[in-house]
């Protein structure tokens, strides 16, 4: 029988059995390394490409763009003067033709009457303008479509001879205000958006910039296309600016509301006709309370210039200092060349805006024909035109500059 000393040993022996058993079985499972770790993690983690994102920016298409470099000058020499007598007009846009892009005007045009059908006003100030194909294709399809409705001879077909213009009806007295806002020594850049109706202005000057956004309007009644050509003169007048619009400011304030052009000749004793002419403004009202009548009447320095086309040539009567201060001319010695009477109130709309009294303002007339007032605007391509009709005389309109041939 086992003693308790054997059965020690024997559980000995067995728990070593157990051990070895243990540590074969142990040895017999695979182990794995760091770099056999890695490899396999490399191997089942599915790659994830990175991109870079970029923020796209899409540039918008334009109608028209317009960049002018003295938004100043464009206020006060051209908004301003045509807002007192077309406070809404239609502003067209003209850019280069592909065909000659240097032989051709570019820049911002009005061609319009006014409400009442008495004036009109021709004006263009020069300006860097692009126009898009289409939208100048749109303008030219709406001129085909008023030329077939109104009966008159379709233009020819649209190419690269086809103007380039874009045509937009505005308030200019928002306008006028606008272009308050603009710093002087800014760069003025107007455009319009392909599918939009309201006008994008805006200005630089590299450092700080102002925008705007100005609505349109859809048409414009009364636009006149009649050509400057059809209208002949026979005299031009020179007159100072300031001197010519203290006269009408006068007149608009004494109640004279109406002013008589009139061209005489001046003719030597003993009835030889002579080359010195006189021009005069005689100025009357009946709603004057006191006074009746106002006559200015200048000396002039005369000169023959050529109009011209098949025109001739027309007698430049120049209303200058040097004549001022001579002996009044006896009326019996002169020759009546033209007269014709026009409204005080329009002559004080067209001037009153007009802010370089240090140039001479131009003058046009012929007898039976509108008077056209020409106002020049700095670059030889820019000015203002205003085109008025004569007014219905009245019988004691005849007498106003008689008086002195009475006595």
């Amino acid at each position: 029988m086992p003693t308790s000393t054997t059965l020690s040993i024997l559980e000995r022996a067995i728990d070593d059995d157990d051990a070895s058993s243990h540590v074969e079985v142990a040895h017999a499972t695979p182990t794995t390394t760091t770099a056999e770790k890695n490899e396999k993690r490399t191997r089942t983690t599915i790659p994830v490409r990175t991109t870079k994102r970029t923020k796209t920016t899409h540039t918008p298409t334009y109608d028209f763009e317009a960049e002018l470099s003295c938004p100043t000058s464009f206020r006060n020499d051209f908004v301003r003067v045509i807002e007192g007598v077309l406070p809404t007009v239609q502003l067209v846009f003209i850019g280069h033709r592909p065909v000659d892009p240097d032989d051709a005007f570019r820049g911002v045009r009005i061609d319009m009457l006014n409400a009442d059908h008495v004036c009109c006003c021709k004006a263009r100030y020069a300006a860097s303008v692009t126009v898009s194909d289409m939208a100048a294709k749109t303008t030219y399809d709406e001129a085909v479509r008023c030329a077939e409705e109104e009966g008159e001879d379709v233009p020819p077909p649209f190419g690269d001879e086809t103007p380039r213009e874009v045509a937009v009806t505005v308030s200019l007295s928002t306008l006028s205000k606008l272009l308050s806002a603009v710093a002087p020594q800014h760069v003025l850049r107007i455009a319009r958006r392909k599918g939009e109706d309201d006008l994008r202005i805006s200005s630089t000057d590299g450092s700080e910039w102002r925008e705007f956004r100005m609505q349109t309007f859809l048409v414009a009644d009364g636009i006149s296309t009649a050509p400057l050509a059809e209208m002949e003169s026979a005299y031009t007048i020179r007159i100072l600016l300031s001197k010519f619009k203290n006269i009408v400011k006068m007149g608009k304030k004494t109640g004279l509301d109406r002013v008589a052009f009139c061209v005489e000749r001046y003719n030597v004793e003993g009835g030889e006709q002579g080359t010195e002419y006189l021009f005069s403004l005689c100025l009357r009202g009946d709603n004057a309370a006191t006074l009746r009548q106002a006559k200015f009447t200048f000396r002039s320095r005369t000169t023959m210039e050529d109009a011209g086309g098949e025109n001739g040539t027309i007698t430049a009567i120049v209303c200058d200092e040097e004549h001022m201060g001579q002996t009044h001319p006896d009326a019996t010695h002169t020759d009546l060349l033209y007269r014709e009477v026009f409204s005080t109130n329009y002559l004080d709309m067209f001037v009153r805006g007009m802010t370089d009294t240090k140039q001479k303002l131009c003058i046009a007339l012929a007898p039976e024909c509108p008077m056209i007032m020409n106002y020049a605007i700095g670059d030889t391509h820019s000015g203002v035109r205003f085109i008025m009709a004569p007014s219905v005389e009245n019988d004691d309109d005849d007498k106003d500059d008689d008086t002195d041939k009475d006595k």
